[in-house]
């Protein structure tokens, strides 16, 4: 019995495939592509390895976050855009201000925003490295076939280890605090928060415990909202938080809605600003119907009390 033959175009095919994708989606292929250019005599530094993998904000994100949220936008006033110029937009203006803590970095910011019009990622990545480092990432990663290359997430493996660093600083702290600052509220604002944000006394065991959300006193059944747009990491279930649903809302920033009657969107789907999202309960260990809100950014949560307004229809 004679054994099928091997090779020819197909195979050919899956070599060129697999070369391909080595080359432009994994570290090694960063190294080879540094390489080429070396050999070209073009000098460029290498790539950021870890880039390759997902990042969330820098860990004083967080921190900075709840600095902001305790004494509220307003209590450091920030430098006012160019006369007759709208300047860099909120909420990234305010992110950017309290991330950066420079003056001098949002007049430039305003500047880049009247010069090329930019969205907040691609100007906040030019302020960091520079225009000629972020058109070269983008055409790398446009030459890849990735989607949308000039958002920062989609070209970001193709920049130079120090200069991912530099504006993952820049970019990933700003967006993640701007994100944090744009959320909405899960419900209507009219139901009382019933249990705060921190220590507190656990109404099931007795004992002190960090609280790490708020509670809202809803009746069962009371629609609960998207805060921004998103997508449905999680809906599932437990013995302790009942039905949940966790969003992802992009830049290391996540809201937790817990003891859920019922949830209308499952993990994988994207969601808007005010969508309904589920169904308030009194599941898992609850001790009466409420909703449990968690906002995280950086994995470190902070107190949703402070964003309490109503989400936009």
């Amino acid at each position: 019995m004679s054994r099928p033959r091997r090779g020819g175009a197909l195979d050919l095919a899956l070599v060129v495939l697999v070369a391909g994708v080595c080359w432009t989606r994994t570290p090694i292929g960063g190294l080879v592509d540094r390489a080429v250019d070396w050999h070209r005599g073009v000098d460029r530094a290498l790539p950021s390895l870890t880039s390759y993998f997902v990042t969330g904000p820098p860990p004083e994100i967080a921190e900075i976050a709840e600095a902001v949220l305790a004494e509220g936008p307003e209590a450091q006033p920030l430098p006012p855009p160019p006369e007759g110029a709208a300047g860099y937009p909120e909420p990234w203006r305010t992110a950017a201000g309290h991330a950066l803590d420079d003056a001098e970095a949002l007049a430039a910011l305003d500047a880049l925003q009247a010069l090329h019009g930019a969205p907040p990622d691609l100007t906040l990545e030019i302020y960091a490295l520079g225009e000629e480092q972020v058109a070269r990432a983008v055409r790398r990663a446009r030459s890849a076939g990735a989607a949308d290359p000039e958002a920062y997430a989609s070209h970001r493996r193709y920049l130079a280890a120090e200069d991912a660093r530099r504006a993952d600083a820049v970019v990933t702290g700003t967006l993640a605090l701007a994100t944090v600052l744009d959320l909405g509220w899960p419900v209507d604002p009219a139901f009382a928060v019933s249990s705060d944000y921190g220590e507190r006394v656990d109404p099931v065991s007795g004992d002190s415990r960090f609280h790490n959300g708020v509670d809202l006193a809803v009746p069962e059944g009371t629609p609960v909202y998207a805060p921004r747009d998103g997508a449905v990491s999680t809906a599932t279930e437990d013995g302790v938080s009942g039905r949940y649903i966790v969003l992802d809302h992009g830049y290391g920033v996540l809201t937790s809605f817990c003891h859920l009657s019922a949830h209308d969107v499952a993990a994988g789907d994207e969601v808007s600003l005010a969508q309904t999202i589920g169904r308030s309960g009194n599941t898992g260990r609850s001790t009466g119907p409420h909703l449990h809100y968690v906002v995280r950014i950086g994995g470190r949560t902070v107190d949703p009390a402070r964003l309490r307004r109503a989400p936009e229809s």
